[in-house]
């Protein structure tokens, strides 16, 4: 999914999306906590979606 798709998709559900991306990789928990000035503990990496519709996008 594209970034642009993806802010047009959490925007149609209600969402204002507050899409961060980083200057420097994010690419492991480290990194990505490094790159946004947090915790490790507060970063999510991997995301799971029930899938209803033929997209899994409903």
């Amino acid at each position: 999914m594209s970034l642009e798709r993806a802010r047009e998709y959490l925007k149609s559900k209600g969402f204002e999306s507050n899409i961060i991306i980083p200057e420097h990789s994010s690419a492991t928990v480290a990194e990505a906590a490094q790159a946004l000035g947090c915790e490790p503990g507060m970063i999510a990496k991997t995301l799971s979606f029930l899938q209803s519709g033929p997209d899994g996008l409903d």
